[in-house]
This record gives structure tokens, sequence and C-alpha cells, in this order.
């Protein structure tokens, strides 16, 4: 079991990978780019689905639980006019990060006040909102 677990936490991170590239995926077919398909909840949906895979694989991590929250309010940008129910999820991934290992809340403070480097502005925007609540 034990081998099983340390398995598993190297193959978490391979699922959060996956569910950046799930929503990268969904931003070029948002924005036209990528014509194979234009609806981005699909890939909305196949990045939601992977970041639970992580979840299963790691669920003591903290830190699989902070990239989590992360990803997940990077895949509600995707639809951001439905993205409360995902903001409770990204939320409450954000809590259990703190509550397995509370050295990760300056982490999370600091990726909550950034600049914000590198997101878009719907990201920013679901960022900001969470943030109130």
């Amino acid at each position: 079991a034990a081998y099983l677990s340390k398995q598993h936490l190297l193959r978490a991170p391979y699922y959060l990978r996956s569910a950046r590239k799930s929503f990268e995926a969904g931003l070029r077919q948002k924005s036209g780019e990528d014509k194979t398909n234009n609806d981005p909840f699909i890939k909305q949906h196949e990045g939601f689905n992977q970041v639970v895979g992580a979840l299963d694989l790691a669920p003591d991590d903290a830190k699989t639980w902070l990239e989590a929250g992360m990803v997940t309010i990077a895949l509600a940008s995707l639809l951001a006019e439905d993205a409360d129910g995902a903001m409770q999820h990204a939320l409450s991934f954000f809590s259990r990060a703190c509550t397995l290992d509370a050295e990760q809340l300056p982490a999370l403070l600091s990726w909550f006040t950034s600049g914000k480097k590198g997101l878009r502005k719907e990201e920013v925007e679901l960022t900001k909102r969470l943030f109130k609540q």
C-alpha cells in the first residue's frame, strides 16, 4: 500500500498538468484558433475530470489540493458566466489544502494577491470574486 501511495503522489501532478492542457485547448477553441470544436465546455469538463483524478490519487497532499484549486479557477474561466459552482469547489480545495498543511496559506495568499502575471482577465476576475467571499 505504501508503494502505491508513493506512485499516486507521483502521478497526481501529471493529472493537474493534463487539466491545464485541457484549459489551454479550451482557450484555443474559445478564441477560434482551434476550429476542430467550438465548444470549450467539452475541454472544461475534461479538465475537471483530470482535477478529480489528481485529488483521488493524492487525497492527503496539500500541494495537490492547492494546485487543484488554481486549475479549477482557470477551467471555470472558460465559461465565466456559469462559474459559481466551480468557484465553490475551488474554495473548498483551498480550504482542504490549508487544513492539511497550514504552511500552504502563505502560498495561497501570495497567489491571491499577486499581480496575476500570465493569467487571463477572466481568471483574475474569478479570483477576485473568490477572494471577496
